[in-house]
């Protein structure tokens, strides 16, 4: 699957909520997430800006993160 962004912040922001569901359900293996450019953009020669990208390894304060939220409500009026 992939997910494209236009003007973002310098933070991305991307519901995985999908994918990560079927890790638990065991649907697909986990091979965890990929950040990169559209190949196009890998293999031009066009100056297209800077995107950095930080692993666990980067030992730095830009440390990848998973930002998990619980959400109880049943979308009933109660």
């Amino acid at each position: 699957a992939s997910q494209s962004f236009q003007n973002e912040a310098p933070d991305i922001r991307m519901n995985v909520t999908d994918i990560v569901d079927k890790w638990i359900t065991s649907n697909i293996t986990n091979n965890g997430f990929i950040v990169k450019r559209p190949h196009s953009d890998e293999i031009s020669g066009d100056i297209l800006g800077s995107i950095k990208y930080f692993g666990r390894e980067s030992h730095t304060i830009f440390v990848p993160k998973l930002e998990v939220v619980f959400d109880d409500s049943s979308g009933q009026p109660a």
